[in-house]
């Protein structure tokens, strides 16, 4: 799912065999998402470019980047935030991937931010097309 400029509610729904992100939330989207499994992806939930994302009482397996991530692609566009609530990962290894700027609190806890490169990400693991 590929959000951009939305409102969206996610219920109950399934993800699995994602090349690339499973939900992508972009464009100062705002989503609530409960009861989300998803497993073999490329990146479980992504939320950037000033965008909003509530997720709680989910499951992540088996993303190959991150389970969660939060980044700013394009400039012109505020801090994104990812709210995150009883998630259960499972081989996502790192569970979440935040870059400097932007807010992912797990649990009630802010993840801490690492630089990144997110122009790299897209040449190299988030390129379409990549398995």
């Amino acid at each position: 799912i590929d959000l951009s400029g939305s409102r969206v509610t996610i219920k109950g729904t399934r993800f699995f065999n994602i090349a690339d992100k499973a939900i992508s939330i972009g464009e100062e989207s705002y989503l609530t998402g409960t009861q989300l499994s998803i497993q073999k992806a490329g990146a479980g939930i992504v939320s950037k470019d000033g965008s909003r994302a509530t997720i709680q009482k989910s499951k992540i397996r088996e993303t190959k980047l991150a389970g969660l991530m939060a980044y700013t692609k394009k400039p012109i566009y505020p801090a994104a935030t990812l709210i995150a609530k009883d998630i259960t990962f499972k081989n996502s290894r790192p569970n979440v991937l935040v870059q400097k700027g932007n807010k992912v609190k797990l649990d009630g806890t802010l993840v801490e931010p690492s630089e990144f490169d997110v122009e790299n990400l897209y040449k190299t693991s988030m390129k379409s097309g990549l398995k």
